[in-house]
């Protein structure tokens, strides 16, 4: 039987502003939802997934970090131009 947050789609929001580093309260604003409520979801989630902090929490959620691959053409404007953008956009 699912539990409310999981009828109401809460987890995946929350699991994404967590990975973000926004706080309880912030999260709370954002999906206006009560602090309580997040907590509850945040509890589950650690309880779920075996995470003894907030921070693992945090460091699973958090997206992995980009590599950049030279390419395989010898076009050396392009490929300044390809790390530039991709500096813009982190």
């Amino acid at each position: 039987m699912p539990v409310f947050w999981e009828k109401v789609g809460l987890l995946g929001p929350v699991y994404r502003l967590v990975s973000r580093g926004f706080s309880d309260g912030d999260i709370a604003q954002r999906l206006n939802i009560g602090e309580p409520r997040v907590q509850s979801c945040i509890s589950w989630m650690l309880h779920f997934l075996q995470f003894a902090t907030r921070k693992e929490l945090v460091l699973n959620a958090s997206p992995a970090p980009r590599v950049i691959q030279r390419p395989e053409v010898h076009d050396e404007k392009a490929w300044e131009n390809d790390k530039q953008l991709v500096a813009a956009n982190g």
